[in-house]
């Protein structure tokens, strides 16, 4: 019997569910999985059972798909922490720089399917098994930073509004677990309180992989700082957080992109600014 899948849209903040008429069309054989759907619009991503990843950079208007590269069987967990980079994984982990256009395979401990992906920046969480692992650095190297007693079946992650990570980690038998973590990256080494906003060219520049961002804020508030191609897609969110007056620094890692030039930009209150920065590889 061929499998199917349905996609529903709700535009009532979730009191009513239609069917989306625009979903790609079924093919015979290939089903949808759970917890392996993501919606960061425009941008809308969900995998199959049988090695695919569907993707639609208009919310869901038109789609295209690709075959996720090292997984040919049911791909169980999908994270995009922009709208070109994201992990895919099941059997096996694979990465996509180019929104899911393309995929190639990721070292990923543990044994077992991996059933969840979550993820901020460049630090990635999926839980395998019983353990949940770690990386800073956009899935290239990994460490296991919980264990439970029972398989898990999910994670999922969200800030908190604060720039401290909250996760959550659901298992066979109950099992519950619960992740909070501060922001990574961001430093405030500076004693003086800045008279105005300011936002620094990065240092160096050019730079190979990783460069220093400077920023300051004369009033406590929320801050974000973003990068973006040359195309003004977003490939790397470095800050999304309630930051205190003063002076910070922010390392941006780019070993994931490819040598071009990008475009940072600092939103926070009414003030906003942008620079450009060079990477060369």
């Amino acid at each position: 019997v061929a499998s199917v899948w349905t996609i529903l849209s709700t535009v009532d903040g979730g009191s009513t569910w239609v069917p989306l008429a625009t979903a790609p069309a079924s093919v015979a054989g290939e089903d949808g999985r759970n917890n392996s759907f993501q919606v960061s619009l425009p941008d809308m991503w969900f995998t199959t059972g049988q090695g695919k990843l569907y993707h639609s950079t208009n919310t869901g208007i038109t789609w295209t798909n690709s075959p996720t590269t090292g997984i040919t069987g049911q791909v169980t967990s999908i994270q995009f922490n922009s709208s070109l980079i994201g992990l895919v994984g099941g059997a096996a982990m694979s990465k996509s720089t180019d929104g899911g256009a393309t995929f190639a395979l990721l070292p990923a401990p543990g044994t077992g399917s991996i059933t969840g992906i979550g993820g901020t920046g460049s630090n990635y969480w999926y839980s395998r098994g019983t353990g949940i692992y770690f990386s800073t650095d956009g899935g290239a190297t990994w460490t296991q930073v919980h264990a439970q007693t029972a398989a898990q079946n999910h994670l999922s992650l969200v800030s908190d509004g604060n720039g401290c990570m909250t996760g959550w980690s659901a298992g066979a038998t109950g099992t519950i677990s619960k992740m909070r973590i501060s922001p990574i990256g961001i430093n405030d080494p500076y004693s003086h309180i800045p008279d105005t906003y300011e936002l620094g060219q990065n240092y160096p520049n050019p730079f190979n992989p990783t460069t220093k961002i400077v920023f300051a804020v004369p009033l406590a508030g929320n801050v974000e700082l973003k990068v973006y191609d040359i195309l003004g897609r977003e490939v790397a969110l470095l800050v999304n957080m309630y930051v205190k007056a003063g002076t910070h620094d922010v390392q941006f890692d780019a070993s994931s992109l490819a040598s071009g030039v990008y475009i940072y930009k600092i939103n926070s209150g009414s003030f906003t600014d942008s620079k450009k920065m060079v990477l060369i590889k």
